[in-house]
């Protein structure tokens, strides 16, 4: 399985089912978490537990000569996604051995939160594996059980309570973890060619002794203090041999601060700014280079992650300020090594690894 991208806040939802009411807003995220996971040749898909329709809807709308089909098994919600997709069966998923000759086959067949629900989710995957075309995938969204909010009440109260939303939902039938859905993936015969994951509910600082604690007794802390956080994985999975697709060319979805995107000025045309690959330092010689960014439009110098690479961090930035026009601008983004689960380290079993991705990795100087 890939390495966890812990990047991004997806909207996870683990919302209770409903059996009535307004579906409107049953499951009506257009979530492009799950969106950014779906090849960009796929044109038929499979919406597993479609709601009220958004997410094939959305799809539908942005995806030219697409097909969408759902699947949902409460009428009400159903009807509502009929307004928006090509075909919704209403169908028992614990239940469900074969789809409609008419369904026919898929280039994506999703599941936004929906596995958790099912006393048998390994068997429907290897129901619906079958309606995949060549190259196909599965996508889904899962909640991670071993999250801090999970672990520390079990451990240090005894509790393992069920709510009418979250991870212990009180309709989720069947748990994960991330080595849980990767032994399940390689028991049906598919490989994770792609994995993130969402960060709803941040580690708070009375929590940090206790995930440190436990990570340090595992053969990996940072990755076990890492899955800690996770609230949600978000996985793209094939079966084991087909050709891999491309991935659209579309936003991944942008935290809750934001991106550097969202940092730059309209009309300004972005120019990266790194640091030589060899030495990880800005010299003269790359200001000058900056200094020969097109001229004309206004300009947006982009630095993401470079100033802790720099050994002097004020020279480099007072030698940018002296190619900048009146219009351009900088924007700078940088590594937060007051994240928990550094400071946490830190402060605890004073730790402080550098290692090859995060906030303290590749050796900054700053």
């Amino acid at each position: 399985m890939p390495d966890t991208e812990l990047s991004h806040d997806a909207p996870a939802r683990g919302a209770g089912v409903r059996t009535s009411g307004d579906f409107t807003d049953y499951f009506a995220s257009p979530r492009p978490d799950l969106r950014a996971l779906i090849p960009s040749s796929a044109r038929r898909l499979l919406d597993v537990g479609c709601g009220g329709g958004s997410f094939g809807g959305t799809f539908r709308s942005e995806v030219p000569d697409s097909v969408v089909v759902g699947i949902e098994g409460f009428p009400e919600a159903a009807a509502h996604a009929r307004k928006y997709l090509d075909m919704v069966l209403e169908l028992d998923l614990d239940g469900l051995e074969e789809l409609p000759a008419e369904a026919g086959k898929f280039d994506a067949i999703t599941f936004g939160d929906v596995l958790e629900h099912l006393l048998d989710p390994e068997r429907l995957l290897a129901v619906l594996s079958a309606y995949l075309n060549p190259g196909g995938v599965m996508v889904m969204s899962i909640p991670n059980l071993a999250h801090w909010s999970v672990v520390g009440p079990l451990i240090l109260d005894d509790l393992f309570h069920y709510e009418d939303s979250g991870l212990l939902d009180r309709t989720h039938v069947h748990f994960f973890t991330l080595r849980s859905i990767s032994d399940m993936c390689d028991r049906l015969g598919f490989e994770v060619d792609a994995l993130t994951s969402s960060h709803l509910a941040p580690l708070p600082e009375a929590a940090v002794p206790l995930c440190t604690g436990i990570a340090n007794a595992t053969s990996d802390p940072r990755e076990a203090i890492a899955r800690a956080g996770v609230y949600q994985y978000l996985l793209r999975a094939r079966l084991k041999g087909e050709p891999a697709r491309p991935v659209p060319a579309v936003p991944a979805p942008r935290t809750r601060l934001g991106g550097l995107e969202d940092l730059i000025p309209a009309g300004h045309v972005r120019v990266d700014v790194d640091g030589p690959a060899d030495v990880r330092v800005l010299d003269q010689a790359m200001i000058a280079a900056i200094a020969a960014a097109p001229q004309g439009a206004p300009r947006a110098f982009v630095l993401d992650g470079t100033m802790a690479f720099t050994r002097e961090p004020p020279r480099v930035l007072a030698a940018l300020a002296d190619t900048l026009s009146p219009d351009d601008v900088v924007v700078l983004a940088e590594r937060n090594v007051s994240a928990w689960h550094i400071a946490g380290a830190l402060a605890v079993d004073d730790q402080w690894n550098l290692r090859g991705e995060g906030p303290v990795g590749d050796h900054p100087t700053h």
